[in-house]
This record gives structure tokens, C-alpha cells and sequence, in this order.
């Protein structure tokens, strides 16, 4: 066997991917969904943005596309799906997605990922930490600081070591034990599976949030306030974007790959290859 060997240029080979993608590509169309998961990432520097539409259900992706403004989202959506076919659409609070979905299904049920309301508590516990950080001595502070991650950390996650430290220091710091207590009390409230007991349980957290006058709280209940609806729909439909969320982490993956697109086709060739 010759040990020669036929050099192919980088080019070469990307020209060869590319148009055995577009053949593999040719002719695909989304199927029938009746609902879709939704986010934004980011292209390349400069914050141009894409969009990325899946299927939360079956978990593939179904396409992506420029932009993430309402008329285009709103365009592409027209041409991806029959009218009045899409009834769940999972989102989370930033990208400004729901006007778009309902401009085109304006019978659609939002679902507001659940791990971005959860984040949102956990602002709300990391800001609580810092204040009282501030308020502390030098040790003090360095001790506190520390224990962020127990903080963050699920109860059930705790080992030993870790939940006798955590103990001793919300032992002497009561706003950061309640604030804590908060947070573990609406992890646990995601574990409910009646709508009705979660839109009670829901508002006596708001009243617990209320009594312990932690300022740091109240934006985080006004948040869940303002999309309680959206929020208590997963309850009904306990669909999250988590698998959109993992696909927009192929973005950066074949873009490390390739040293980075300017050709968003080819990015778009790829995305959908490996996500589908």
C-alpha cells in the first residue's frame, strides 16, 4: 500500500461538507409539531443574534434563522407551520418571543422555562448574600463569601461537611437562612403536580416573601408575578427548553470547530445536521 497521500486544502474539504449537506438537507421540512421550544444566540461578536426553533417534545431541532426581532420570528413562523398548529410554546423571559408566537398562534399556551424562574430566585439569593457580606468584618466576609456555592447547591446535594457548614453560619445570619428557606421552598414547589395546589402554594410563597421584608425579594416576586400565568402553565404542561438551551451550545462547539462562520448558511447546515 503508498504511503502517498493526496493533499486536500481546507476549502476543499468545506466545499465538499457543504454540498453534501444542502443534498442532505434538501427537501427537509419541519413536521407537524404542536409545540415549539424557543430561544436566541449569539452569532458572532457585536451581538448579532439568531434564533433557534425546536421541538421540546421530540427533542430535535427544527430550524434557525437570523435575527430575532418579532417581524422576522413572526415571518419564519408563518412559513414553518400550518395555521393554528402550534398550542405550547416554551420560552424564557428575556428574548421577547411570546408577541411573536401569539401574533401567529394567538392560541398558543406559553411556558416559561422553568430553570430561568428558578434563576431568578437565585439572583435574589446571591443578592442577599452580598448585602450581608457587606455588613460584616474582613473574616467575616471571606467566610460568607465562601459559601456561595453551598448556598446555590440543592439541599438534597449537600454531603455532611457541607451541610454542617451551612448550618453554623445561617445559624448566626437570620436574613440568610430565610433567604435560603425561600429558595428551597420554591425549588420544592416545582415538585408539585397539581395546578391548583401549585397556584396556592405559589401564593403563600409570595406571603412568606413578604413577611421576611428581604428587599432583595421583591423583584424576584414581581418577576414571578408578572408571568405567573406562563409560569403556572408547566404545571399543566411540564414541558422546559432545556434541550434548545443544550443545542445553542453547538453554536460555540462548531464554531471552535471551524475557527469561527462568517457564512451563517454553513452554520446553519450545521446546526441542523447535528441537531436533528
Amino acid at each position: 500500500m503508498s504511503g502517498n497521500k493526496t493533499p486536500i486544502s481546507d476549502n476543499t474539504v468545506g466545499r465538499v461538507y457543504h454540498r453534501l449537506a444542502r443534498l442532505e438537507l434538501a427537501g427537509y421540512e419541519p413536521s407537524r409539531v404542536v409545540a415549539i421550544g424557543i430561544d436566541e444566540y449569539s452569532v458572532w461578536s457585536g451581538h448579532r443574534y439568531a434564533t433557534v426553533i425546536t421541538n421540546p417534545i421530540r427533542h430535535t431541532v427544527i430550524e434557525t434563522f437570523l435575527g430575532r426581532d418579532k417581524e422576522t420570528v413572526v415571518a419564519h413562523l408563518q412559513t414553518l407551520f400550518p395555521p393554528t398548529s402550534i398550542k405550547l410554546a416554551v420560552m424564557d423571559m428575556r428574548g421577547g418571543y411570546e408577541g411573536s408566537v401569539l401574533a401567529v398562534f394567538p392560541e398558543a399556551k406559553i411556558i416559561i422555562d422553568k430553570f430561568h424562574v428558578v434563576s431568578v430566585v437565585m439572583d435574589a439569593l446571591d443578592a442577599t448574600r452580598i448585602r450581608i457580606q457587606r455588613e460584616r468584618s474582613q473574616t467575616q466576609r471571606r467566610r460568607i463569601f465562601k459559601l456561595r456555592k453551598l448556598l446555590r447547591k440543592a439541599r438534597e446535594d449537600l454531603d455532611e461537611e457541607g451541610e454542617s457548614e451551612l448550618k453554623t453560619i445561617l445559624a448566626a445570619e437570620p436574613d440568610l437562612a430565610t433567604a435560603y428557606q425561600l429558595k428551597e421552598d420554591f425549588r420544592d414547589w416545582y415538585r408539585l403536580t397539581i395546578p391548583e395546589e401549585a397556584i396556592q402554594t405559589l401564593h403563600d410563597w409570595y406571603q412568606q416573601v413578604e413577611d421576611s421584608q428581604l428587599s432583595e425579594w421583591q423583584e424576584a416576586v414581581q418577576t414571578v408575578r408578572n408571568w405567573e400565568t406562563q409560569i403556572i402553565n408547566y404545571f399543566y404542561w411540564p414541558l422546559t427548553n432545556g434541550f434548545t438551551e443544550g443545542k445553542n451550545n453547538v453554536v460555540g462547539a462548531v464554531k471552535r470547530r471551524a475557527y469561527g462562520f462568517r457564512n451563517f448558511s454553513n452554520l446553519r447546515h450545521r446546526f441542523l445536521l447535528e441537531g436533528t
